[in-house]
């Protein structure tokens, strides 16, 4: 089977990092360490090309399988709680999910993002309801803040923000938003947009107002850090004030402040990331293709 390479950072600012592909690890000497990393690291050894794993709101561990069109749920250990059933498009069904949030109740949202709908699992994994059809055209990522389901919709150039019926009840629109991808919200309440216009990055307050721009570059070879050539996913570490984007242009982590300052850039050797997840104690887990 096919696997996709992953990059286990455990020093963010990248004084000391680890790396693996096929479902090997290695951490560097003197690297910080987790309870939780082996429980992790065993479980990555069994991810394939199309697979990758995240941590919700609440930082619960999930994986999603897009091309089986499964979301497991982790425990602790990183043993398998539940999954969903197997891909398809009939009602109850998931065919191409992308991303994924709980909300208080420890409700979970899947995008699908080729079905253009959420649908909902409880806590235990049973199917709750399909939300947001005819309203979402090739959503990508959802994010559960302030009691609210913000969801990036990619192909009507906005940010739907649903209820927790499902129903749409504002959006975010700017004349710079295109083909939005990944969200995350930021210790002040704003959303982090990854665009696909000419600013790789907007911020929106919680008004909904545009406020904030970073990313944008001359893509000069040299000197590479603060600039990305094409920005796939974005995780913020809110208690440290930190952004990490990926760009699997240059091969690329570039990592920021909160208002989208350059702290520094890690390239990643053979590997091209497209997907990052912070874990609750601070290790960032990059997903991506071998160069």
């Amino acid at each position: 089977m096919l696997r996709r390479d992953f990059l286990r950072i455990v020093a963010v600012a990248g004084a000391a990092a680890g790396c693996g592909s096929n479902g090997d690890t290695s951490t560097n000497s003197g690297a910080l360490t987790s309870p939780s990393a082996p429980a992790v690291n065993g479980f990555l050894g069994r991810v394939s090309s199309q697979d990758f794993f995240l941590f919700d709101s609440s930082g619960n561990p999930f994986v999603i399988r897009t091309k089986q069109g499964r979301v497991e749920r982790l425990n602790a250990q990183g043993a398998s709680l539940w999954t969903t059933g197997p891909r398809g498009i009939g009602a109850q069904d998931l065919n191409t999910p992308a991303g994924l949030d709980s909300d208080l109740q420890q409700r979970v949202w899947v995008v699908d993002r080729a079905l253009a709908r959420l649908v909902r699992f409880s806590a235990q994994g049973v199917f709750q309801g399909a939300f947001g059809q005819g309203l979402l055209a090739m959503p990508h990522d959802i994010k559960f803040f302030n009691g609210s389901l913000y969801v990036s919709d990619a192909l009507n150039a906005r940010i739907a923000i649903l209820n927790l019926d499902g129903a749409l009840t504002g959006e975010i629109r700017s004349p710079e938003l295109s083909y939005p991808r990944a969200l995350a919200f930021d210790s002040r309440g704003r959303l982090h947009v990854v665009n696909s216009g000419s600013w790789p990055l907007l911020v929106f307050s919680p008004q909904g107002q545009l406020v904030g721009r970073y990313g944008r570059g001359a893509r000069d070879t040299i000197n590479p850090v603060g600039q990305l050539a094409h920005a796939l996913d974005i995780w913020i570490r809110n208690n440290v004030g930190q952004v990490a984007v990926a760009d699997p242009v240059r091969a690329a982590i570039q990592f920021f402040d909160l208002d989208g300052n350059s702290i520094s850039s890690l390239v990643v050797p053979g590997i091209q990331p497209r997907r990052l997840s912070f874990a609750p104690s601070g290790e960032l887990f990059v997903f991506g293709d071998p160069l």
